[in-house]
């Protein structure tokens, strides 16, 4: 009797990855961890980051052999790619969607599409968070806390195009980004 794959049993992938990955909010690293996270519980990881081919080194009489005895798995190896793509599409914004579908693409190659993207372009995507960070002042905020969390948002980000941020300045940051009038103490 055969058993149905784990990955087929997923009906909603947001329930799992509540993240819309998109070009402007910097959470690729994020995503990434929990993309993958999901892909090894439900055994399919090998989907964007495939194993090393092991069959170069066998003769082409086991390799046809392999074909033949691997024919039924290929229908089910096709069908848990197409799960896979279907993810990364529920779990990316729509701009981004429609830059990266591409007709009979493998997860894998969708996988590194978004990828490329995200890698590409991390020295501008840096610069515009750090310009986005410098400009960040409590008053565009309704509170102190939602500056903070935004400060550190940023932050994060930034660690996610490898220029991280220091505890000194985000403190910095913190504090030359306060209200005068309010928070004169503190400054």
């Amino acid at each position: 009797m055969a058993t149905m794959h784990p990955a087929l049993t997923v009906n909603n992938i947001r329930t799992f990855i509540s993240l819309t990955l998109d070009l402007e909010n910097g959470e690729y690293t994020s995503w990434v961890e929990l993309f993958t996270i999901h892909c090894t519980v439900f055994e399919v990881l090998d989907h964007i980051f495939p194993k090393a081919d092991s069959s170069s080194s066998s003769s082409t009489a086991d390799k046809d052999k392999q074909k033949d005895k691997d024919h039924a798995p290929l229908a089910s190896w096709t069908r848990l790619d197409a799960v896979v793509k279907q993810w990364i599409y529920g779990t990316v914004s729509r701009n981004l969607l429609m830059t990266v579908i591409k007709p009979k693409a493998t997860a894998k190659e969708t996988w590194d599409a978004i990828a490329h993207l995200f890698q590409d372009n991390q020295a501008s995507r840096a610069i515009a968070l750090k310009t986005r960070f410098a400009n960040t002042k409590l008053e565009s905020f309704p509170n102190i806390s939602t500056y903070c969390q935004e400060l550190k948002v940023i932050s994060d980000q930034l660690a996610n195009v490898e220029a991280p941020v220091s505890d000194a300045d985000l403190v910095l940051q913190l504090i030359s980004g306060l209200t005068h009038t309010e928070y004169d103490a503190i400054g």
